[in-house]
């Protein structure tokens, strides 16, 4: 059995967004570091452009991408984001109830998994 960690989050957005010319879907969040959150709070002067920032790295996109969600699609940023804050234990039973099941598969196993890649144009 794998070892129990932190996993991506996947965040399927309300209202398509252009990254680089292609529309995006999905976001994937990975899990912040402490330097994550360090630089966040020392390269800005609010804690609104330190939020903005820090989701704009974790999920590989830019600081003007975040900011032009609609302000839903962004909660959702903030919701995937306080799950990083939640104890492990806590953390897997809420992430379980993010991810599809897959036809067969065990709740266990699905929690095993990782999505490979940040943000998907869809």
């Amino acid at each position: 059995m794998s070892q129990l960690r932190y996993l991506p989050i996947p965040i399927t957005l309300q209202t398509p967004a252009d990254l680089g010319g292609k529309p995006v879907t999905e976001l994937t969040m990975r899990p912040p570091t402490t330097t994550d959150v360090i630089v966040a709070e020392q390269s800005t002067s609010t804690p609104y452009d330190k939020d903005v920032l820090l989701y704009a790295n974790l999920t590989d996109t830019t600081e003007e991408f975040i900011k032009s969600l609609p302000y839903f699609d962004y909660l959702q940023l903030d919701k995937a984001f306080e799950l990083f804050l939640l104890p492990l234990s806590e953390f897997l039973g809420q992430h379980a109830l993010l991810l599809p099941k897959r036809q067969g598969e065990a709740a266990s196993e699905n929690l095993l998994t990782s999505p490979s890649t940040n943000c998907s144009a869809g």
